[in-house]
């Protein structure tokens, strides 16, 4: 199997956002993971810190996706909704890198970090999913 960009072009475009996004945001959980836990980073093999790293930025990704869903839950816009998957992966960078720099200069713990960044997120999508805001105003028959 080999990589190509022709083949990667033809991939569905949330494929193409999530493979991305976990490219962008996997190294900012690997070096939140290094400046946090130092102790933890240095005597533990790198191929499980890659893999925590990993299955973090997938749940911090799908949060993102779930917050940017119930955003535009009524938009019927197919360009919409295309700009939201790669709006997706620029706010999850975005919230993530400011998160991580607050938390290190306020000198916190890594997992309050995760909590607070992943309550963050999903506490915004429910807050959008309840929002009197976002709700049609012509509900569908």
């Amino acid at each position: 199997m080999e990589f190509s960009v022709k083949g990667f072009n033809e991939l569905h475009l949330s494929l193409k956002a999530l493979i991305i996004g976990l490219l962008f945001v996997m190294p900012a959980w690997f070096i939140d993971i290094f400046l946090f836990y130092k102790t933890f980073f240095y005597s533990t093999p790198l191929y499980i810190i890659i893999v925590l790293s990993y299955v973090i930025s997938l749940g911090w990704f799908l949060a993102i996706a779930l917050l940017i869903n119930a955003m535009l839950r009524h938009s019927a816009d197919v360009n919409t909704k295309k700009m939201s998957i790669e709006f997706t992966v620029f706010f999850s960078m975005c919230i993530l890198y400011i998160l991580s720099a607050i938390w290190y200069f306020l000198k916190l713990d890594f997992i309050k970090l995760m909590y607070f960044s992943f309550a963050l997120t999903l506490g915004c999508a429910m807050l959008f999913k309840i929002s009197p805001v976002t709700k049609p105003k012509n509900p569908p028959q």
